[in-house]
């Protein structure tokens, strides 16, 4: 790699990373509830056509990395071909979120022209109610359903309208609808901050070349991963623990992990 163009890679890497922390202060400073403004429980992330995340900004650690399994979910079970600009999708079943039904993802395309999706803008935050089977944080829930209404990937803005039959019922559902409206209409901000950032990126340097760079960020990345990889002695290690209770009942519950280390793998697997 030349040095102009590890310095242009560094540059718009770099201008990634400073969109998605606009969406971050964005949503920050907009959002209602305090779990999302002091806890910073949220996820923010930048994704290509293909789902692979090209930037992110700093939430709870456990958010890090998470939007890309419920992403990659969506253009699975969603036909993409069916968003328009301005199009918000709402996701908040666990199974494909990847958290609880409390923490709402909200997923916008960015066309930057044509018909045809260039990138993904994703911010996931806790909601403080969706009708949950109590008030407040559930944590002996039994089922999916007692923590409140599943959306499975909606669109609840349709080209740049909200779907108000679809939010009607999102508010006779919670106990706290102006909580859940005033967050919503952050991580809404927050989107749309995001897609100014990233068309000024595109506009800056030009379509065919940012996308390029792109494929250059996983090219590197896949690159440097291996030579770490290969400073590590190659091998399967297994270890566990045990977590004092599940919430509900006082029976132990056994945590194990196995790990498996080669050349051009780290395989982790929970058993």
């Amino acid at each position: 790699m030349t040095i102009n163009k590890a310095a242009e890679l560094e540059i718009i890497s770099g201008l990634f990373l400073s969109a998605a922390d606009q969406m971050r202060r964005t949503l920050v400073r907009t959002a209602f509830n305090a779990v999302i403004y002091e806890v910073l429980d949220f996820g923010i992330s930048i994704a290509d056509a293909k789902g692979r995340m090209v930037a992110e900004a700093a939430g709870i650690t456990s958010f890090i990395g998470a939007n890309d399994f419920a992403l990659k979910t969506l253009l699975k079970k969603m036909d993409m071909s069916r968003l328009r600009p301005g199009d918000v999708v709402m996701l908040n079943y666990p199974y494909w979120n990847s958290a609880h039904a409390s923490d709402a993802l909200l997923m916008t395309p960015v066309f930057i022209d044509g018909d045809e999706i260039d990138m993904f803008l994703c911010v996931r935050a806790h909601w403080l109610d969706l009708g949950a089977k109590d008030a407040g944080y559930v944590i002996d829930s039994t089922d999916i359903h007692q923590e409140g209404l599943i959306l499975p990937g909606v669109r609840i803005i349709k080209e740049g309208k909200l779907d108000e039959d679809l939010w009607s019922i999102l508010m006779y559902n919670s106990r706290l609808p102006e909580a859940i409206r005033g967050d919503f209409g952050a991580q809404v901000a927050c989107l749309r901050t995001g897609e100014a950032g990233v068309r000024e990126i595109f506009e800056r340097f030009g379509k065919a070349r940012v996308l390029s760079m792109i494929e250059d960020f996983f090219d590197h990345s896949h690159e440097k991963t291996l030579q770490a990889l290969r400073t590590l002695p190659n091998g399967t290690w297994s270890a566990h623990d045990w977590l004092d209770d599940d919430g509900i009942t006082d029976d132990m519950i056994k945590m194990a992990v196995e790990v498996t280390i080669s050349d051009d793998a780290f395989v982790v697997d929970y058993n």
